[in-house]
């Protein structure tokens, strides 16, 4: 949706049904402030679009911490803290992720791995999964994005 639209709807309670759903009815005022400011954010960046929601939720791990990834067992559960992003697609293969209070990180959709000494930068999830997408098979065609979190 179009920035200015989507600001409208939030405003106008279209998006409290989810808000409502991800965060309890209690939270939905401040949830929709938090929202409008996340699109005002992506207008300053990257001027007005076509933008999509997305909301990541926390997980707290309740046994087994760290071996869901090491082909082990977890109990884990959502929670209500989240990472939130307003993001709109690119045609040519360019990503700028800007994470609210730090600079913009910015790479390309393409096969590669992270930049020596690059591994522990938010940027090399970013080209881990455009390479894994790639190798699958999928087209990667960037988008821009501006994320915060609570």
């Amino acid at each position: 949706m179009v920035s200015e639209k989507l600001i409208t709807y939030i405003k106008d309670g279209g998006l409290d049904p989810v808000l409502t759903r991800l965060y309890g009815s209690d939270a939905v005022a401040p949830q929709r402030e938090r929202y409008i400011s996340l699109v005002n954010d992506y207008r300053r960046e990257f001027g007005d679009g076509d933008i999509s929601l997305f909301s990541v939720p926390g997980r707290s791990e309740i046994s087994g911490n760290h071996t869901d990834h090491q082909k082990g067992r977890v109990i884990a559960a959502a929670i209500d803290l989240d990472i939130i992003a307003a993001a709109s697609p690119r045609t040519d293969g360019k990503v700028t992720v800007k994470s609210k209070g730090f600079d913009p990180d910015r790479t390309t959709c393409e096969k590669k791995l992270p930049a020596e000494g690059g591994f522990d930068k938010s940027v090399a999830l970013v080209e881990g999964v455009c390479t894994a997408l790639l190798n699958r098979g999928y087209a990667t065609l960037g988008f821009d994005a501006v994320t915060t979190s609570n």
